[in-house]
């Protein structure tokens, strides 16, 4: 062919010009689809480090203030709730003032509907918040005051809790017993057990409005994750406690084996019930505000069982009588006002009253000091 183009003035013929072109079109379309891949994929990456630029201040700003989660005082804990996708606490930073984070999950099969919030009060005083306050809470403490002076949306597109996939929660806890289980939610003595938060946000940047985790063909979706130690967070005492017999239904009650974890000093209330617990309805959640106050007159009854105190001490003598077996339990108040009833494995949550030797049923061992 080229020695008859040398030769000849004809030029290309058609069919030479129709194939020369079907390959350069073929050639084209080919770059043009390598352009918009890649136009795509720097489009995603702007979009997940445009997110993840604006979210990593906020976290910075979550992890410290949790670092600085101010000193409980002997009527407010420091946290208020916490759960999977909540956590109300009060900081220092910048001033002691109750915030809020939360993941508001109106439509979780849509990532753009899931986004989290943040929320300061101006007040030192809120009301319980629970898993039902909404997100953006709208909770008030008095009738036409918000306990929320400013709420801010943080992020948006986050899939923590998307229905297509296992959730995976936003904040996780941990304490001197190892993992927290908050699935339920944490109040009280509870939450003040929490010494370690865990973060964890799952984002989908790049999400397709209208469609479902399970339909959208979008980059994946990225996680930032992080942790803080509550390094002035008030840890729950321990209460334990052993028996010695007296004579007759006289015994000798010592809580000197309780503890608590910063060392400071505790507040001893023995309670008496008329039986054992014999499941978790009748022992108080929260048991600085459901037991009576101990002044040995008043009395509390959950599900059936009556609990009264007996006395107040960190040792008490007591002559017990009345109906049998009598069941002592220990609760311990820290300065902070957190509570723990005597619930340690391996101590006596309770004793029985001793009656004669020859009971089969409770041996007159079990009324003899323990170790």
């Amino acid at each position: 062919m080229i020695t008859r183009l040398r030769n000849e003035q004809s030029g290309f013929t058609l069919i030479e010009l129709l194939i020369a072109m079907t390959l350069m079109l073929v050639i084209l379309a080919a770059t043009l689809l390598s352009f918009n891949n890649a136009q795509n994929n720097a489009r995603g990456n702007a979009l997940q480090n445009d997110q993840l630029a604006a979210l990593r201040p906020q976290m910075d700003r979550l992890i410290g203030q949790l670092r600085n989660v101010a000193n409980p005082t002997t009527n407010v804990a420091s946290i208020n709730y916490a759960d999977n996708y909540r956590m109300v606490f009060l900081t220092t930073d910048p001033s002691r003032r109750w915030v809020s984070y939360c993941l508001s999950k109106s439509n979780p099969e849509s990532p753009q509907n899931e986004a989290i919030y943040y929320q300061f009060s101006g007040s030192s005083v809120i009301s319980q918040q629970t898993s039902a306050s909404g997100c953006p809470s709208t909770s008030q403490l008095v009738a036409g005051t918000p306990d929320w002076t400013t709420s801010i949306k943080l992020v948006t597109n986050v899939t923590n809790d998307i229905t297509s996939g296992s959730p995976r929660p936003l904040f996780q806890y941990a304490g001197a017993n190892g993992a927290i289980d908050a699935s339920a939610g944490l109040q009280g003595s509870a939450a003040s057990a929490t010494t370690r938060v865990s973060v964890a946000i799952y984002l989908d940047t790049n999400a397709v409005a209208g469609q479902t985790a399970a339909t959208d063909k979008s980059p994946r979706e990225l996680s930032l994750e992080s942790g803080a130690f509550l390094r002035n967070m008030n840890q729950a005492p321990v209460s334990r406690f052993v028996v010695h017999r007296g004579s007759g239904n006289s015994f000798t009650l010592d809580g000197g084996d309780s503890s608590d974890p910063e060392g400071r000093n505790l507040q001893y209330f023995w309670y008496e019930t008329s039986a054992a617990p014999t499941d978790a309805t009748q022992r108080p959640t929260d048991p600085l505000a459901d037991l009576p106050d101990c002044d040995t007159t008043t009395e509390q009854t959950f599900n059936g069982l009556v609990w009264k105190c007996v006395g107040i001490g960190v040792i008490l003598s007591h002559d017990f009588s009345g109906d049998l077996p009598t069941n002592i339990h220990l609760m311990v108040v820290d300065p902070g006002n957190i509570a723990n009833l005597s619930t340690q494995p391996g101590m006596p949550l309770s004793f029985g009253s001793c009656p004669n030797t020859s009971s089969t049923t409770r041996p007159e061992t079990q009324c003899e000091a323990l170790p």
